[in-house]
């Protein structure tokens, strides 16, 4: 072959390389499975097994201010309202987690969650959202470590920072269990409870962004509406007025 010919062909295979690793099935790494799989049996081979919200890497900065001076709150709470008027009001869990949860006041003031979606939804597991790409590869511009309290628990209503498998890496994705699960305590920042509207969590449209999973669950689609989206999140001081 030609040495110029050879050249060419090269070129073209190195510039093709980063592609294939971007692909839709390769750019968010499997997470270990769970303990507890969705039959009840523990099988980390097992593809129906819960697993850990887990965002691929966070954008580079741009958009909030990580430096954003938030106002203070004596007992912060975030009202999430969604698109179609329905609200998930979250207790913030400052006394525990104070630095995740001014991370997440931050993000708010500055309306960041404002249009965001809840792309990944398994019923019995969590509602994961706070992606602004929609598709849960993306994050604020910076990343957050790893706060976990004994008094803070995965249970029914929990709310918890997504993270890569590096545990300093939470940016600002989030989820919202549907039940307990032991398995995440203390490997994931939990830093709020719903205290109101979690009947409109369990309304969420099931579905996710990312094709092995749809697989794993058995749904050739997402559930007609997906993706529920965040219409505002705003934070106000103590319990609001119903």
């Amino acid at each position: 072959m030609p040495s110029c010919v050879y050249a060419m062909v090269l070129a073209v295979v190195v510039a093709l390389a980063p592609l294939a690793a971007c692909s839709p099935e390769t750019s968010s790494a499997e997470l270990p499975a769970a303990a507890e799989a969705v039959d009840g049996k523990s099988d980390a081979g097992d593809a129906a097994a819960d697993v850990a919200p887990e965002p691929p890497e966070p954008a580079t900065p741009a958009g909030p201010d990580p430096n954003w001076p938030i106002k203070p709150y004596e007992d912060p709470h975030a009202v999430i309202t969604m698109v179609g008027g329905a609200q998930v009001v979250v207790d913030l869990e400052k006394e525990f987690a104070p630095k995740t949860v001014e991370n997440f006041i931050r993000l708010a003031e500055q309306k960041f969650y404002d249009g965001t979606v809840f792309h990944r939804v398994i019923p019995g597991f969590m509602a994961q959202g706070g992606s602004p790409d929609g598709q849960g590869a993306d994050g604020p511009g910076w990343t957050i470590d790893l706060e976990i309290h004994p008094s803070l628990r995965h249970v029914r209503g929990s709310m918890a920072m997504a993270r890569k498998p590096d545990p300093n890496s939470a940016g600002s994705q989030f989820y919202i269990c549907y039940a307990p699960k032991s398995q995440l305590d203390d490997q994931y920042a939990v830093f709020g409870t719903v205290k109101s509207g979690m009947d409109a969590v369990d309304d969420f449209k099931y579905g996710s962004t990312n094709p092995s999973e749809m697989r794993r669950q058995g749904w050739d689609a997402p559930e007609a509406g997906y993706p529920s989206t965040i219409e505002s999140v705003r934070i106000v001081d103590g319990p609001p007025s119903s």
